[in-house]
C-alpha cells in the first residue's frame, strides 16, 4: 500500500466518525482537536518526504487513534505497515480538492462561534466525497473500477 492510499483511508474515517457525532458542548473542544489532526494528514498529501508522512500517519493515529477505533492492533494501520508503505504517485486533483475543501473547514472551526450547520455540511461533502472516490459509497453499479475520476466523486458528493 502506498502513503497517500493509507492517508485517504485515515481521512475518510475520521471524517466518516465527526460527521456521525452528536453535538455536546464538550464536542466542539474535541472536533477543533482532531478537525486539527486531520488537517495535519492531509498537508501530507503535498509533501514527497516519506518520513514526515510516516511520522504524522504514527501521531495521528496515537492522538486520534482512540476516537476514531484506530489501534495498533489494527493490520492496515500497524507500525509495519506504515515502514513498508512506499510513496505513490500524487492524484493531484484529488489533492488539491482535499486541501481546499480542509481550509474552508479549518477557518470554519477556529471562529469563536461555531456554526452547527455549516460544520456539518462540509463534512458530509468531504466524507461523501472520499467515499466515492475510495469507492466506499457506491451508489451506481455501472462503474466497475475501483474508484471513480476525481470529478464524478466530487459531484456525487455535492448532489447529497
Amino acid at each position: 500500500m502506498d502513503i497517500q492510499n493509507m492517508i485517504y483511508e485515515l481521512l475518510y474515517l475520521g471524517i466518516r466518525t465527526e460527521v456521525h457525532k452528536r453535538w455536546k458542548s464538550r464536542y466542539k473542544k474535541t472536533l477543533r482537536k482532531h478537525i486539527f489532526a486531520l488537517n495535519e494528514l492531509q498537508k501530507c498529501l503535498h509533501t514527497s518526504d516519506i518520513d514526515t508522512s510516516r511520522t504524522v500517519i504514527k501521531k495521528f493515529i496515537e492522538d486520534c487513534g482512540v476516537d476514531y477505533g484506530i489501534d495498533r492492533s489494527c493490520p492496515m494501520f500497524s507500525d509495519a505497515q506504515i515502514e513498508k508503505a512506499v510513496m505513490g504517485e500524487g492524484a493531484k486533483k484529488v489533492n488539491q480538492l482535499i486541501k481546499e475543501m480542509f481550509a474552508d473547514l479549518v477557518i470554519e472551526i477556529k471562529k469563536p462561534f461555531i456554526k452547527k450547520m455549516k460544520i456539518t455540511n462540509l463534512l458530509h461533502v468531504m466524507k461523501c466525497f472520499l467515499g466515492e472516490y475510495l469507492g466506499k459509497e457506491r451508489r451506481w453499479s455501472g462503474w466497475t473500477q475501483e474508484s471513480v475520476p476525481e470529478l464524478w466523486a466530487l459531484t456525487a458528493a455535492l448532489r447529497q
